[in-house]
């Protein structure tokens, strides 16, 4: 990834660090999948556990950021599909082929479990079977086959700031007019197509962020009064439906900028390590701990009343343990893959 130092403080931070970023997400998601918040955190400590799925925007943003270095290196289409396909499905062979053909076996073999195995493959669950296992995932595949026509429509005329507000209102729009016409099916997928605008706020910034446009020193204390705010007015639960979903919106964005700041000035080792550990391998620790909460909640360590403590730090151990074997497999597999296909392509 190229960068074009304009200002040692500037908004390349969000992406000199977004391993970091994504590892912070990471875990956040994770622990906020445990549930365990509002049993052993009852203080600010659960609240801000309890949103973690706020983790979720700061993928989408940093996505639609990166994404703009990638197509505006080679904006051939095929090419720039191909490498994102190979990041998606690489680990999702490795992690989730498994545990699929377990629930293939347990359903029967009929026409419709092979339906739903191949919609599982084609990352189309979300959309076809309401199955949000891998919801992420289904979301990923559908803004990265967007995203060369969203780059055009921005990005090759002279008013990229108007056309984003105008993509912006037009995702709103349709997809307010999913909910009134077809309420049972925006349920299923609300929880994706709520998320496409912060995706599209980050496609705004990816040239911002390529040019290394400066970052005005107010901008981080504001950004943290923004999410301070949001964080308050969610927790009075005042908002409720699709206006909650936005308003997630305006924290994860808020927290993207104030953690990029927070790698960007300090400079100690360790805990750069441990997010950019975890943010290397954010993929496969998400599709592994979806697969192994499911599987937990099975076994008779389990108590819906009474979440065990104990159990959910096994689980997290076991998680970033296979994650890595995961990780690790896919460095190795990944290069002849991306040499067998991408050179097919040239």
């Amino acid at each position: 990834m190229t960068l074009i130092r304009k200002n040692p403080f500037d908004l390349h931070m969000l992406t000199e660090n977004r391993q970091e970023l994504y590892g912070v997400a990471t875990l956040w998601i994770i622990v906020f999948h445990s549930y365990l918040c509002e049993v052993y955190f009852p203080t600010i400590v659960g609240k801000l556990i309890t949103y973690g799925n706020m983790g979720c925007e700061i993928f989408l943003f940093l996505s639609g950021i990166c994404l703009y270095f990638s197509y505006h290196k080679d904006e051939r289409l095929l090419p720039f599909m191909e490498r994102r396909l190979i990041r998606l499905y690489v680990p999702i062979a490795l992690i989730c082929t498994w545990y699929w053909l377990y629930q293939l076996v347990q359903s029967g073999l009929s026409l419709g479990s092979l339906k739903t195995l191949a919609a599982n493959y084609l990352t189309l669950s979300l959309w076809l079977t309401g199955d949000q296992q891998i919801w992420f995932v289904s979301l990923l595949m559908l803004v990265y086959f967007l995203y060369p026509y969203i780059y055009h429509v921005l990005f090759d005329g002279k008013h990229t700031g108007l056309s984003t507000v105008l993509l912006l209102a037009l995702t709103v729009v349709l997809t307010l007019l999913l909910k009134y016409t077809n309420a049972k099916y925006f349920d299923t997928v609300a929880v994706a197509v709520t998320r496409l605008p912060v995706f599209l706020i980050g496609c705004y910034f990816g040239r911002k962020v390529y040019k290394g446009d400066p970052c005005p020193r107010w901008l981080i204390p504001v950004c943290a009064v923004v999410f301070c705010g949001v964080i308050a007015v969610l927790n009075r639960d005042v908002l409720h439906s699709i206006c909650r979903r936005y308003f997630y919106l305006f924290g994860g964005i808020a927290l993207t900028f104030v953690l990029a700041w927070f790698f960007h000035a300090v400079h100690w080792k360790p805990i750069h390590a441990v997010f950019r550990f975890l943010g290397n391998m954010s993929l496969e620790l998400y599709l592994l701990n979806i697969i192994l909460i499911r599987l937990y909640r099975l076994t008779p360590l389990y108590h819906p009343d009474t979440p065990s403590a104990i159990g959910y730090i096994l689980l997290l151990v076991v998680n970033i343990a296979l994650a890595y074997i995961a990780y690790l497999l896919g460095k190795r597999i990944t290069p002849p893959i991306q040499k067998w296909i991408l050179g097919s392509s040239k």
